[in-house]
């Protein structure tokens, strides 16, 4: 288990107080058996799996995010796109209304 207060990243991606506990399989797999972060005022939970040969691991996860400002969610993920160098799809842009 560990805990990490304050800004925290992950491949570029802003959190913030990010907590997980792992565990290490038979088989190789790291099972992120609790995870949860803070992001966009809002709090984000899940598990995770990190599998394959060193060469090709795998991240494979299923986390919830609740009570995060909309806004604030697609305008990080716009930012965290173009600095990945991925097409900007506005995100914002996509939701009926465009808001």
């Amino acid at each position: 288990r560990g805990e990490a207060a304050g800004a925290f990243t992950l491949y570029g991606f802003p959190l913030r107080d990010v907590g997980v506990a792992l565990r290490w399989t038979e088989d190789g797999v790291i099972a992120l058996t609790e995870t949860r972060a803070r992001f966009a005022g809002g709090e984000v939970r899940g598990t995770a799996r990190l599998s394959g040969p060193a060469a090709a691991r795998r991240l494979t996860f299923d986390h919830e995010l609740r009570g995060a400002d909309l806004n604030a969610t697609l305008a990080t993920w716009d930012e965290f796109q173009a600095a990945r160098g991925q097409a900007r799809a506005k995100a914002r842009e996509t939701l009926p209304g465009g808001r």
